[in-house]
């Protein structure tokens, strides 16, 4: 950042790198394959993309699950390049997990055999 005094007025100028840049994909990186054994938990981590495929930074990832009597959202930790979600299984049944970021979105279908 610079700052200046200019005509009395004080002038900050940010250098935001890529702050403007628009979400186009939220992707979910993970070691989960189709199921998730009850009792069981695992980690996912979402980060978001501009339209060239380039990681946007410093972006706010909202988690949530679709019936939270099958699936617990057992913690959630954020770093500048992402958020990764803890779920634990429940019950069995079928339950969504979904990351948002500045309204695009990314689910996963999780299993609980």
């Amino acid at each position: 950042a610079k700052s200046g005094l200019v005509k009395d007025s004080l002038v900050i100028q940010v250098d935001s790198a890529g702050a403007t840049d628009s979400v186009a994909t939220v992707l979910i990186a993970t070691a989960f394959s189709d199921s998730l054994p009850v009792g069981d938990s695992i980690s996912f981590f979402a980060y978001v993309q501009d339209g060239a495929g380039a990681t946007l930074y410093g972006r706010t990832i909202t988690w949530s699950v679709s019936d939270t009597t099958v699936l617990a959202l057992s913690g959630i930790s954020s770093s500048a390049n992402g958020s990764t979600a803890y779920v634990r299984a429940l019950k069995s049944g079928s339950a969504t997990l979904q990351a948002v970021c500045e309204g695009k979105s990314k689910t996963i279908v999780i299993n609980v055999p």
